[in-house]
């Protein structure tokens, strides 16, 4: 099996022209720049000689990381002819490749897009769970997968809120869905990442809520 092409798909969550910010708790006068509620993602589909294929996605707009695959040196020359199952191999040799003008950034982005699209495809080719392979070296023969310990699911409670009634109110959705994980995520100048007390007042609350056996992190 070989790759013969990468694709770019745009998708656009329109703004109906509301302004907003990554992070509400800042303002464009604290250099954090505010934009309208349009949101942009892009898939990254990798298609194979056998008609098997696979996709990823990426946070960053499409025609950046369009930019980044089809480039002269990009992503997409890069893995022409390759096999798609040897993704740790092909995810260093992008690395590796695309120092001059990468390795941070939308270049991770669409690095990680494409090392997603690759692990679609191995995890069609062996018939097992992706998850399971991610743990496994390929030098393994598909028929010696052996069945492992599953990953726990877990959810991130972003934001927590705007004090702990509401961080409650956040935590008990989660429990309600089932979960045995979960995890709170924090911007510097949001509620629960302003000063030490506030940090603890918020680790005490929410394992108050989640109790001793749910696993926390914050």
């Amino acid at each position: 099996m070989k790759i013969t092409s990468v694709e770019t798909i745009a998708l656009r969550d329109d703004s109906d022209g509301t302004v907003i910010s990554w992070n509400p708790s800042f303002s464009e006068s604290d250099g954090v720049p505010a934009s309208t509620g349009g949101y942009d993602i892009t898939l990254v589909r990798v298609n194979t000689d056998e008609g098997v294929s696979g996709i990823g996605q990426c946070e960053a707009p499409s025609i950046i990381i369009d930019a980044i695959v089809r480039a002269s040196l990009g992503l997409e020359v890069l893995l022409l002819g390759e096999d798609p199952t040897q993704v740790q191999r092909l995810w260093q040799k992008m690395y590796n490749s695309t120092g001059v003008f990468g390795r941070r950034g939308v270049v991770i982005g669409a690095i990680g897009a494409v090392e997603t699209a690759l692990w679609d495809i191995s995890g069609k080719v062996y018939g097992r769970p992706v998850h399971e392979l991610i743990w496994r070296s390929f030098t393994t023969a598909a028929s010696d997968f052996e069945p492992l310990k599953r990953v726990t699911p877990y959810a991130t409670v972003y934001p927590p809120g705007s004090n702990l009634d509401e961080l409650s109110e956040r935590m008990n959705v989660a429990l309600s869905r089932g979960l045995k994980a979960v995890k709170i995520e924090e911007w510097p100048g949001q509620f629960g990442n302003v000063d030490v007390d506030t940090d603890v007042a918020v680790v005490e609350k929410a394992r108050s809520i989640l109790g001793p056996k749910t696993r926390f992190n914050d």
